[in-house]
């Protein structure tokens, strides 16, 4: 019979603290699973559900404008629509009394049905694939703001934005929002744990590529005998047990043990993917950094764009109402056709209709800055936070920090070190001017 202990410890390859954390306890060329790349793993799984979360926010955002804006075109359309209906009336009186031209009575129904079809198309919405759309109406885009709320499509109410957007003009600063999205953006930051991943692993293939030297000690404990047990009613005394426990037989080694496969091309071969993997994403992560720039670049493009079409809009709607009330006091004193009237108010409901959209493009506009930026969470004032750790976790976080001591590894701080360190601050607003 035969008892042996075998230790083993590696000094070269698969040695260190460092390469265990990175790889495992098993780990080999090509496949590390160690504490390190699960937390990398971890974090990045994070900004993905940060990246998530955002992009549905924006969603929700704006298709609440674009209910805003549903609402408002319908209000300018139904206005219309009712001074259509007054001439309309007025001008078939005129007909019976068989005062004025009798042509402005089928032309004032002609433009009542017209803005009846638009006020209809505003408040139900019309076909996607209509090239006379302008919106999808309030009952489709309320609908949609529904499901995106998760609450039913239908419960006998109807949702109506409260919040106006507002009219006041921002200004950022170029050099401030540009770093701000270079280290708040999450795509950037998702990468860069990617980076930091790769790193690790290049760190572990180079590892791999030293000689397997260990240190190597046994202990064996032998017992020799014609029976395992003996058997005494056959006369037959000899037991590998009785002699085991003799501890005659007892020996034990110690030493070094040095060996490496003939060129090691495994190694090199896990050494050379990581380098390139690690290369391939530092490209990435700058082609990344120069499309958050351009994407920022294009925010401030659109958010100037978008408050000077307002402002044109806004001039445009007021010139409009002057109009029809120049227009309409020309035709009560005689002066004026019915067409010019009619034409008039035409032209405020489209003016109307484009200051209202042209207002939600600008709030839009500005929330595609913050988008760029990396502060779209702290625009809408959310915040996320990475829940606790289970008990257990921290009882053996602290036995480990009081084994190895702070010195060589802090395992009570739930964001071990070179690693995560935490959620990024939040809630902290941007200057706006």
């Amino acid at each position: 019979t035969l008892f042996e202990t075998e230790f083993r410890h590696p000094l070269l390859k698969g040695g260190g603290i460092e390469f265990n954390r990175i790889a495992g306890p098993n780990g080999s060329p090509g496949n590390y699973n160690g504490i390190m790349i699960a937390r990398t793993r971890t974090d990045i799984a994070l900004a993905d559900f940060e990246a998530a979360v955002r992009d549905f926010l924006e969603d929700v955002e704006q298709t609440y404008w674009r209910l805003y804006f549903a609402y408002r075109d319908l209000d300018a359309r139904i206005a219309a629509r009712d001074s259509a209906l007054e001439a309309w009336r007025r001008a078939k009186v005129q007909l019976n009394e068989e005062v004025g031209d009798p042509l402005d009575e089928p032309l004032t129904r002609a433009q009542f049905y017209q803005f009846q079809a638009q006020v209809a198309e505003a408040l139900s919405g019309v076909g996607t694939d209509s090239a006379l759309a302008r919106s999808t109406g309030v009952y489709a885009t309320e609908r949609q703001l529904r499901v995106l709320m998760g609450i039913e499509v239908n419960d006998d109410r109807l949702i109506r934005p409260a919040d106006e957007p507002s009219r006041a003009e921002l200004v950022f600063d170029w050099s401030e929002s540009l770093n701000q999205a270079m280290q708040r953006r999450v795509e950037l930051r998702r990468q860069k744990w990617t980076v930091r991943q790769r790193e690790l692993e290049l760190i572990a293939a180079r590892n791999l590529l030293r000689m397997q030297l260990d240190l190597v000690g046994g202990y064996r404990w032998r017992g020799f005998g014609d029976e395992l047990l003996g058997r005494r009613s056959s006369g037959i005394e000899s037991s590998a047990f009785a002699d085991l426990f003799t501890g005659d037989l007892q020996g034990w080694q110690l030493g070094l043990q040095l060996s490496t496969p003939i060129g090691n091309r495994i190694g090199h071969v896990a050494e050379r993917n990581a380098e390139l993997q690690l290369i391939r994403e530092r490209a990435v992560l700058e082609e990344q950094e120069r499309y958050v720039a351009k994407e920022l670049s294009d925010g401030f493009a659109d958010l100037d764009r978008a408050f000077k079409l307002a402002q044109i809009n806004f001039n445009r709607a007021i010139s409009s109402r002057q109009r029809l009330e120049g227009e309409k006091l020309k035709y009560d004193i005689g002066t004026n056709l019915l067409q010019f009237v009619l034409d008039a108010e035409s032209q405020l409901a489209d003016a109307e209709s484009q200051f209202f959209r042209s207002l939600v493009d600008y709030n839009l506009a500005a929330a595609k800055i913050h988008f760029a930026k990396g502060t779209y969470l702290d625009y809408l004032g959310i915040s996320l936070s990475e829940g606790p750790w289970v008990a257990n976790a921290y009882r053996s976080a602290a036995k480990e920090a009081d084994r190895y001591g702070p010195r060589v590894f802090n395992y009570c701080i739930s964001k071990p070190g070179r690693l995560s360190q935490g959620p990024y601050p939040q809630l902290i607003l941007p200057r706006e001017e």
